[in-house]
């Protein structure tokens, strides 16, 4: 058996030296590498949420109500007395045509109302037709209507015909007149033209 060749000291010391800053390094290496990892290499990270501020929903505020007028009721003063209601008729008088000749037909109407707050009592209407008209050989049409309560509204009608020997040329006036027991009221007056004759054709 040979006898192994002696390492020189100097040569035992320097690979002494090398292996332990070899075994040095490789445990640096082996505590650093989890270190490298964290701190040389990309790491995707998830970025914190973003928060973004939703206003409350507006509700539209609804358009102004002006405020009811005031309402006002009559209030009698104390000690006055109670108003009576009363009767208010109102008259009206109109004819067609308003242009007539003998022998036509000419038609009144008229028109009574109570705008009161009683009725008329006794109210008789008369309407006068003079010469050169008349109501079936008269010359004045009446008609009784008793009582003309309030808000009640009649119409009359007279039927008149001008007469065959009538003047031509005229202009007639009529008036419709409403007795009741309060008074009499007249009604507006209306006007019927008689034109004037046709002379006769003159012979050359």
């Amino acid at each position: 058996m040979k006898p192994s060749p002696t390492i020189p000291r100097r040569e035992r010391a320097w690979t002494l030296a090398l292996a332990l800053l070899a075994g040095l390094s490789l445990a640096l290496l082996g505590l650093a590498l989890p270190w490298g990892a964290v701190q040389g290499q990309t790491v995707p990270r998830t970025p914190p949420p973003t928060w973004t501020r939703t206003p409350p929903p507006v509700t539209p505020a609804p358009p102004p109500t002006d405020p009811p007028p005031p309402t006002w009721t009559a209030t009698p003063l104390p000690g006055a007395p109670t108003p009576i209601p009363r009767p208010n008729p109102a008259l009206s008088l109109s004819v067609s045509p308003e242009f007539a000749g003998p022998g036509d037909a000419v038609r009144f109407v008229v028109r009574a109302v109570n705008q009161g707050d009683a009725p008329a009592e006794g109210a008789e209407l008369s309407l006068e037709v003079p010469w050169p008209l008349a109501v079936r050989g008269e010359h004045r049409a009446t008609r009784t209507l008793g009582a003309l309560q309030p808000r009640e509204a009649i119409e009359w009608v007279v039927e008149a015909t001008v007469e065959r020997d009538a003047r031509p040329g005229q202009r007639l006036t009529f008036q419709a007149a409403l007795r009741y027991r309060d008074g009499r009221l007249l009604s507006n007056g209306v006007a019927l033209e008689l034109p004037p004759a046709l002379l006769p054709a003159a012979g050359g």
